[in-house]
């Protein structure tokens, strides 16, 4: 190919890139169509149909995306780990697990892949598994918050609730406004029997976001366990 068009690549690319970064994802898909009109087999730029599908919850259509860069290169990270996220996304976890597995085969340590696997063992509800492979991207990663808050919830899962609790905490160190885990940790309180705590935990994830689904439920059973004691 030559130069002048893989320039134009490359225009389209940052084109559809800033576009996505405004959230407007239809632009920047077409960026990225236009790009792949002149060079139909460039894997960068179709995993970027992938990400930017993904991006706006057509799951589906992703995962075909990044199907096109798996018939071409079968053992692309990128493709696999996007494409799992997808998967799960989509709550289609046994086919996850197939992708996430090949994945991790081409790259047993790599910490997204370590991550979505233990995501994928969650949506298959085996939790204790889950935090097996959750355990190892916080010991790679410390500060993976990400994973200290999937923890939390597969322990509150196993009805582990004052450890599930410390591991909500120190994503809200880090986060006090992270609002599931805020969430997570009410209940969690509530189950332990610590009302008051819960209540304050439930109240703000109302306040932070009044469409959270059950928070008013959550809300409402705490108040009425109070009324009791």
């Amino acid at each position: 190919m030559d130069d002048i068009n893989e320039q134009k690549i490359d225009v389209l690319v940052d084109e559809g890139y800033a576009a996505e970064q405004q959230g407007d994802y239809a632009k920047a898909l077409e960026c990225y169509e236009k790009a792949l009109e002149i060079k139909p087999n460039d894997i960068y730029v179709m995993n970027m149909v992938g990400y930017a599908l993904t991006g706006i919850g057509k799951y589906p259509e992703a995962v075909d995306a990044f199907d096109r860069v798996l018939r071409i290169d079968p053992k692309n990270i990128h493709a696999l780990t996007s494409q799992t996220e997808a998967l799960v996304m989509f709550r289609d976890f046994h086919t996850a697990l197939y992708q996430i597995d090949k994945a991790q085969k081409i790259e047993p340590n790599n910490i997204d892949v370590l991550f979505l696997k233990g995501m994928t063992l969650a949506g298959l509800k085996k939790d204790k598994e889950a935090i097996h492979f959750y355990d190892k991207v916080i010991k790679k990663s410390p500060n993976h918050y990400g994973a200290m808050f999937r923890k939390g919830v597969s322990l509150y899962r196993l009805e582990k609730y004052g450890e599930s609790t410390k591991y909500f905490d120190m994503v809200l160190n880090h986060n006090p406004e992270f609002i599931e885990a805020l969430m997570f940790k009410g209940l969690a309180l509530r189950n332990r029997g610590m009302f008051k705590g819960a209540l304050n935990c439930l109240r703000q994830t109302l306040e932070l976001n009044p469409d959270t689904p059950n928070i008013q439920e959550a809300i409402k059973s705490c108040e009425e366990r109070m009324n009791f004691q």
